[in-house]
């Protein structure tokens, strides 16, 4: 999977709603962040920074937030798992 350059909106003028652990692959990361995106029906994008994964957003930022927090379970099986290789 190519994995783009996170959205120039998003990253310029977007907020941060989530900080992704590193050690999650670049792949699972790209694929959790569309089902928030898909799921809020917001613009929704991330970037790696400083050995972390930033998750930015546009538009109803609480839409975002209740769309991590109903996939965080799914995240947090996937950081477990990187964690473990």
């Amino acid at each position: 999977m190519k994995i783009k350059n996170c959205d120039k909106k998003v990253f310029e003028k977007g907020t941060s709603v989530f900080d992704g652990h590193p050690s999650i692959p670049t792949e699972e990361m790209e694929k959790w962040v569309k089902r928030v995106a898909e799921l809020s029906k917001q613009k929704v994008d991330w970037y790696p920074a400083g050995g972390n994964r930033i998750v930015r957003a546009l538009g109803d930022i609480d839409r975002v937030k209740q769309a991590i927090a109903f996939l965080k379970p799914e995240y947090d099986e996937l950081e477990e798992r990187a964690r473990r290789l």
